[in-house]
């Protein structure tokens, strides 16, 4: 039999490793034969990744297939649970001592609420990832999450998605490190101080993801952290205030802010933030500048800042490295950025251009980029434009860039 059919030759340890290159696959081959079955089930490592969606029928027999087959090994579980399905929580909770990272994604507050009261009466010591997702109606008013049943958890990473916890945090809020916030389009009410003034209870917060619905771009208050080293924004959609990103940076005290990427923005409102005059703030630690956004052309903005040169580098006196991924006027930023002084601070330029400015940023490249010292890192679309001075350092990135942080999934 093993030599017409050679792959029931395979030792287990190998098709295990085949299951785990996809979580759907551990279903798949148990399927396939007896031996197959064996040893994909008496595989715990495959059912560690536990879907838990109450709003399916058999979710709960699924689910515990995944409990029971994942031996005593620690849980990674994301929850679904709308109305009338609070009640069919109960089988989860005598597994949440082994939970290392839960997402819920509710659609009612009340399924929420009972949830986290199940941590009151059962520790949670292994807790370190919490992401919550409102998926309420849209004119469901977002209530404040009450995370005290969590006291115990050793949280480092919370989430929080169209959504906002009840000030004051629990106390391990002192060892939080990642923190990620999507303000929602229809939470008018919870303005940027409120979110932003959470981060203020966090001392060892080091990483910052912050998503802003449109309309909602005012964050007055800034955020004072001496230890934040990593900050994201994201913009929902784009906003056509020029100063957009001066208003909302100015107000952060980052002195150790290292890495910053923004997602959503438009030329001008790059430029406006490189041609700011203001001496009031900096960014002093920063080293590495990106701007991202969709694989989509953006109109073409006219605004002062575009034509104006490039103030001094005060504000990212260390800057090293920038990264530009299908941002619009590309070419005509990086073509300013290079005739200023800072370009002999930069160590290295990501240029991963829109199809359509590929030939302008290359023509860039060829003008300025033979006497410059950066390494230019560049999609294969833009390294294969045409032919290259063998003074320009030029290496070829074989995939999409992913930029955000690891907790922005």
């Amino acid at each position: 039999m093993a030599q017409t059919t050679p792959i029931l030759s395979l030792p287990d340890e190998l098709i295990a490793e085949v299951a785990a290159v996809d979580t759907p696959l551990e279903w798949t081959l148990s399927h396939v034969c007896r031996r197959f079955r064996n040893a994909v089930v008496g595989t715990p490592a495959l059912w560690t990744t536990v879907p838990v969606d109450l709003t399916h029928e058999g979710a709960v027999q699924i689910s515990q297939l995944y409990f029971d087959r994942s031996a005593s090994l620690g849980l990674s579980v994301t929850l679904k649970t709308e109305y009338k399905v609070a009640e069919s929580l109960a089988h989860f909770v005598p597994h949440i001592p082994r939970v290392v990272r839960l997402t819920v994604v509710y659609g009612s507050y009340y399924a929420l609420e009972t949830l986290l009261e199940s941590f009151r009466d059962v520790s949670a010591p292994c807790l370190q990832h919490l992401q919550l997702e409102n998926n309420c109606e849209q004119w469901t008013y977002p209530s404040p999450i009450d995370l005290s049943p969590l006291q115990a958890s050793p949280i480092t990473s919370l989430k929080l998605r169209r959504c906002s916890p009840r000030s004051p945090l629990p106390r391990w809020k002192s060892a939080l490190t990642h923190l990620g916030m999507t303000r929602g389009a229809y939470l008018e009410d919870l303005d940027g101080d409120v979110f932003l003034g959470i981060s203020k209870e966090l001392p060892s917060l080091t990483h910052f993801y912050f998503r802003m619905a449109e309309g909602m771009y005012s964050l007055e208050s800034g955020i004072a952290s001496e230890s934040l080293t990593n900050l994201h924004l994201e913009f929902d959609a784009y906003s056509n205030d020029a100063q957009v990103l001066v208003d909302i940076l100015a107000p952060f005290r980052t002195p150790h802010l290292t890495h910053l990427s923004i997602h959503g923005i438009h030329e001008y409102q790059i430029s406006a933030l490189f041609t700011s005059k203001n001496t009031d703030w900096s960014l002093p630690a920063l080293t590495s500048l990106a701007f991202t956004n969709a694989e989509q052309v953006c109109s073409p903005e006219i605004d002062e800042h575009c034509k104006t040169a490039m103030a001094s580098w005060q504000i990212f006196p260390v800057l090293s490295a920038l990264t530009f991924v299908n941002q619009c006027g590309t070419a005509q930023i990086i073509s300013r950025v290079l005739g200023s002084d800072l370009r002999s601070s930069l160590r290295t330029v990501v240029l991963w251009p829109l199809d359509e400015d590929v030939e302008d940023v290359g023509a860039v490249l060829r003008e300025v980029g033979e006497s410059l010292a950066p390494v230019f890192r560049v999609s294969p679309a833009l390294f294969e434009c045409g032919q290259w001075q063998s003074s320009i350092r030029l290496k070829r990135l074989e995939a999409t860039i992913e930029l955000h942080d690891g907790l922005c999934a």
